[in-house]
């Protein structure tokens, strides 16, 4: 569930402010998954900005919100951020898990879906034959 949160900031961007209210509204270990995975769409939306733009147009991008309170140094190359991210997700939880592929897999499987269903000709879903 908590990986959802990736797909739907990259559709709606315009929720950034909305997550800014429900993590000051948290605590612990809620507010550092809720800022990790921000984190990580974030950094996702300028990776598949391509993507995005073909099956959404232009949007909003992602302000940095948490980067700074999380301590993460976030640099040019997407990746490597990724990474930190990822590094930061592990040490906050304790558990040695490759989080950066979690956050990798959310957005690609949500995009390939959306495109799957973007190339299928159009037709009624409602309509029996």
């Amino acid at each position: 569930m908590r990986s959802a949160i990736i797909p739907l900031l990259l559709r709606h961007p315009e929720f950034a402010d909305a997550a800014r209210v429900a993590a000051s509204r948290l605590e612990g270990q809620a507010q550092y998954t809720l800022q990790l995975f921000y984190t990580a769409a974030r950094l996702l939306q300028e990776k598949y900005v391509e993507r995005l733009t073909r099956l959404f147009g232009a949007q909003r991008r992602l302000p940095d919100l948490y980067s700074k309170a999380l301590e993460i140094e976030l640099c040019d190359e997407i990746q490597e951020s990724l990474a930190r991210v990822g590094e930061c997700h592990a040490e906050l939880t304790g558990l040695k898990m490759n989080y950066a592929g979690g956050y990798e897999h959310a957005a690609r499987t949500w995009l390939d879906y959306l495109e799957w269903r973007a190339a299928l000709p159009r037709q009624r879903l409602w309509q029996t034959t």
